[in-house]
């Protein structure tokens, strides 16, 4: 194996277990002879933790989820909410507590290799920017994640989403997307 097929979702899915046996076996060897991957690994295992322990506690706003990552906290026991919204869509969606809520929004044509950025505006008018979102090709789909206590603490009102594809300067709406979310009741 050599570094430049070791990427950050190798790493994620060595440490779900994700990974074939012989392609485990050979990240590990490679980890123990090139200084460089195993100084990445480390600080992407710390950068792990510190969401880990940060999310439950409502530090994190949010974040991009690969499929393998969502499918090992549900094997973990975390109750997630699913909504997919696709381009043009207005979905219905309410957060309690104890829930991650997850939304998965549907591309119509996965983009190739390029660069995707997600915008959120918030029912209060924020603007929320993420660079370099994580794409789940076989699906062709944008997973974002919240903490339930989070959402639930948000007002009614629609979340509009904006998924664009970046090259150089060159910016192109892959899709627009809306939550009409209800604020929960105590």
């Amino acid at each position: 194996m050599s570094c430049e097929q070791i990427t950050a979702k190798s790493f994620v899915d060595y440490w779900c277990g994700d990974l074939a046996t012989t392609d485990a076996e050979e990240l590990e060897e490679h980890l123990f002879t090139c200084e460089d991957c195993a100084r990445r690994a480390g600080e992407l295992a710390r950068t792990a933790m510190t969401l880990r322990d940060a999310m439950p506690r409502g530090e994190v706003a949010s974040l991009t989820l690969t499929r393998s990552a969502l499918d090992r906290l549900e094997r973990d026991g975390v109750p997630v909410r699913h909504y997919t919204v696709r381009r043009g869509e207005t979905v219905a969606c309410q957060a309690t507590p104890d829930h991650f809520s997850v939304v998965h929004l549907r591309l119509d044509t996965p983009p190739g290799t390029r660069r995707i950025d997600a915008a959120i505006e918030t029912a209060q008018a924020e603007t929320i920017h993420y660079e370099q979102v994580s794409i789940n090709h076989a699906d062709g789909e944008v997973s974002l994640a919240w903490p339930g206590e989070m959402v639930r603490a948000q007002p009614s009102g629609i979340l509009s989403l904006t998924l664009s594809e970046v090259e150089g300067m060159e910016r192109r709406v892959l899709g627009k997307y809306r939550l009409s979310h209800s604020a929960a009741e105590d």
